[in-house]
C-alpha cells in the first residue's frame, strides 16, 4: 500500500513528539507535519496534503472543534480526534467535532511511564490505516447539526417492579447498528423524532469505552427523547433510547427487557450489532425494525438478514450518505434490507412504520 501521510495537530510538544515516534514506527505511515493549533493546521494542509489528520481538541487559538469544522468545509480530509477521558462539557464538545465531520475518537493516553503500551500503539495505527481509506466529502455549514439543549421526556423507570411483566404483544421496537460516522447520523436522526415516539429504540454504536458516557450526554442534547446507557434487565419503554454499554453484548428478550451478556467479540466487535438484531428477530419478528447505518466492517449485516427473514422491516443506509459504507453495503449484498435510503429519510421511515397497524 502507499504510505499514509499524516498531519498531527497537537499543542503539547511532548505529545506531538510521542505521536511522531509512535506513528513513525510503522513503515506505512509518514508524519508530514505538526501544527500547534487549528489555524496552523489550515495553513499546512494545502502544502503537505495529508491523507489523515490527528486532531487534539483543546488548543490555544483555534481549538479542535472549530478546526474540524473549517477543515471539512475547506479541505475535506479524514480526521481522527485524540482526546483524554472527557468530563463535563468536554463530553459534548468531542462529539460536536464528530458532527462536523471527524470520523472517530480515540483516547490520548499514549504514554505510560517510560514506554508506549504496545496495545495502544497497535490500536491507534490500525485505526489510522482504516480511516485513511475513507473518502470524505465537503461539509456544508447549513447541514451541520448544532448542539442545543432540548426539553426531554423523562426516562420512565421500571425500578420497584416486583415481577417481570410480559410485553404487550402489539408493541413494536427498533434496533440500530452504527460505527464509523455513526454519532453524527444518530444525532441527526434522533433530532427528527417526536417526543411522543411510540416505540423504544436499542442502539449498538461502536465507540471507545472512555467516550460512551459522552456520547449519551451529547445525544441527549440532540433529541426530545431520553437517551441512556442500557443496564441489565432494563424494561424497554416507548420514547426512550437504550445505548449498548462498552465491552459487553446487548440483546432484548421476549419480556421487553435488556439482556447484557459477556462473551467473545462477534465479527471482531463487542458489543455486537448482529447479536442485538438477532435477538429482535427471535423475539419480536414482524414487530421489529432493524437499521444498519454507516460503518467499517460487517457488523449488523447478518442480524439484519435474520430480522428480514423473520418478517421484520429492515433498512440499510445508502452508500452516498454513509461516511463508511462497508456495513450497509454488506447488508445489501446479503439481501437483508427491505429498503436502502439516504440518512435524512430514515427518521420518516421510522415514524411511518410505528404508525402502521
Amino acid at each position: 500500500m502507499e504510505v499514509i501521510r499524516i498531519l498531527v495537530v497537537e499543542d503539547s510538544p511532548l505529545v506531538a513528539t510521542i505521536l511522531k515516534g509512535l506513528l513513525g514506527s510503522d513503515p506505512d505511515l509518514l508524519v508530514v507535519g505538526v501544527a500547534r493549533d487549528g489555524e496552523e493546521a489550515l495553513r499546512l494542509i494545502p502544502r503537505v496534503k495529508p491523507d489523515l489528520i490527528t486532531m487534539d481538541l483543546y488548543m490555544p487559538g483555534m481549538n479542535g472543534v472549530e478546526a474540524t469544522r473549517r477543515i471539512m468545509i475547506e479541505y475535506p480530509t479524514p480526521i481522527l480526534i485524540l482526546a483524554s477521558a472527557l468530563t463535563g462539557e468536554k463530553k459534548v464538545e468531542a462529539f460536536q467535532a464528530m458532527a462536523y465531520g471527524a470520523l472517530d475518537l480515540i483516547g490520548k493516553d499514549l504514554y505510560n511511564g517510560d514506554e508506549i503500551d504496545e496495545t495502544t500503539r497497535k490500536t491507534l495505527i490500525d485505526k489510522i490505516k482504516h480511516l485513511a481509506r475513507v473518502t470524505v466529502s465537503r461539509r456544508s455549514p447549513t447541514l451541520i447539526p448544532k448542539t442545543s439543549p432540548l426539553s426531554r421526556k423523562p426516562l420512565r423507570s421500571a425500578e420497584g417492579t416486583t415481577q417481570i411483566p410480559r410485553r404487550d404483544t402489539s408493541e413494536k421496537l427498533i434496533g440500530i447498528v452504527s460505527s464509523t460516522g455513526g454519532p453524527a447520523i444518530l444525532a441527526a436522526l434522533f433530532s427528527k423524532l417526536p417526543a411522543d415516539f411510540p416505540a423504544p429504540i436499542a442502539v449498538v454504536q461502536h465507540v471507545m469505552p472512555d467516550f460512551c458516557a459522552g456520547l449519551v450526554a451529547w445525544l441527549n442534547e440532540q433529541t426530545p427523547l431520553s437517551v441512556k446507557l442500557a443496564t441489565d434487565n432494563d424494561l424497554l419503554r416507548a420514547g426512550n433510547i437504550y445505548l449498548a454499554p462498552p465491552d459487553i453484548h446487548m440483546g432484548l428478550n421476549s419480556f421487553h427487557r435488556v439482556q447484557l451478556r459477556q462473551g467473545p467479540p462477534l465479527e471482531f466487535v463487542k458489543p455486537s450489532g448482529t447479536l442485538l438484531l438477532n435477538s429482535i428477530a427471535e423475539n419480536y419478528r414482524s414487530l421489529g425494525m432493524g437499521i444498519v447505518l454507516t460503518g467499517l466492517g460487517v457488523d449488523g449485516a447478518l442480524g439484519l438478514k435474520a430480522m428480514r427473514d423473520a418478517g421484520g422491516y429492515t433498512i440499510a443506509q445508502d452508500e452516498a450518505s454513509s461516511v463508511a459504507c462497508w456495513m450497509p453495503r454488506e447488508a445489501v449484498r446479503l439481501g437483508a434490507a427491505s429498503c436502502v435510503v439516504p440518512a435524512d429519510e430514515i427518521a420518516d421511515k421510522m415514524i411511518g412504520w410505528v404508525k402502521q397497524k
